[in-house]
């Protein structure tokens, strides 16, 4: 799962409201139940996010999905927007079934430095309707990859097609 959302404030409710709709459609415990996301690996890693959750929160980050609870190492899926840029949530990654939402107001380019701000950028994903925007955006990113209107491909993906 991807965990950070960065858009103009122009499409943020709009994205926000289609991102709550899918998320509360998932759950996360035994897949064997027929739950989509599984528990964390340890009952401390859940513990960390639900820090971090907690934390953007406090800092005035809107919780739109979830609970802000855990049960051992379960933690249910979490969209927060309006994520403040100076919590941990933002800087870090969980490693939780997370998306934070921030926003940008200043065009393109407060856009392009908001997401350079990060020193964890291996993966980016650029979406939108003009495509030099998109690879004004892309070319101008700090980062190992950038794809365009598409996600990242995860390994589990390539199982999928055999």
């Amino acid at each position: 799962m991807k965990e950070r959302v960065i858009c103009s404030d122009k499409i943020g409710d709009q994205l926000v409201s289609k991102l709550a709709d899918r998320m509360t459609a998932l759950s996360a415990g035994d897949e064997s139940e027929g739950h989509k996301l599984p528990c964390l690996f340890r009952e401390s890693s859940a513990k960390g996010v639900l820090e971090m959750l907690e934390d953007a929160v406090h800092a005035g980050g809107k919780l739109v999905v979830g609970d802000l609870q855990r049960h051992g190492a379960i933690i249910q899926p979490h969209l927060i927007d309006h994520c403040p840029t100076s919590c941990k949530l933002f800087i870090e990654e969980s490693f939780g079934p997370v998306l934070s939402v921030s926003r940008v107001n200043d065009g393109i380019q407060g856009l392009i430095d908001l997401v350079n701000s990060s020193e964890y950028t291996l993966t980016n994903s650029v979406y939108g309707t003009n495509i030099e925007d998109c690879m004004t955006v892309a070319k101008a990113l700090r980062s190992g990859s950038a794809h365009i209107n598409g996600p990242s491909v995860s390994v589990n993906q390539f199982y999928e097609l055999e």
